[in-house]
């Protein structure tokens, strides 16, 4: 699940993996699981380019559980992967995606 791993970092992203990782976050969500070794391998796919509608599943699941929270009082890094999500929720492809009101609600979370 790891979203950085040699054997995909320079291909294109599974569909099947993609999948795995939404079902997990999902999951997360479902039972209230605040995981921080769980939630940060999976925000690692918030930075990598896939579909829209999956950036805005994922980011809000992830949200739910409290990532941005984790990483509110963490290092530049962790600054920095915030700032790429708030601007990718807020970016032209993610409006047309979920519209204007939840493209500002999910960056919000963040």
């Amino acid at each position: 699940l790891e979203a950085n791993s040699e054997d995909t970092e320079n291909s294109v992203i599974s569909r099947d993996a993609l999948a795995e990782v939404e079902r997990l976050a999902c999951a997360l969500k479902t039972f209230d699981a605040h995981d921080a070794e769980v939630r940060a391998l999976l925000a690692q796919w918030l930075l990598r380019p896939i579909p829209a509608a999956s950036f805005v599943r994922l980011s809000a699941d992830l949200a739910s559980v409290g990532l941005a929270a984790a990483y509110t009082e963490g290092s530049q890094a962790a600054a920095a992967m915030l700032l790429q999500i708030r601007s990718r929720a807020r970016s032209a492809e993610v409006v047309a995606v979920v519209g204007d009101e939840a493209s500002k609600a999910l960056a919000d979370a963040y």
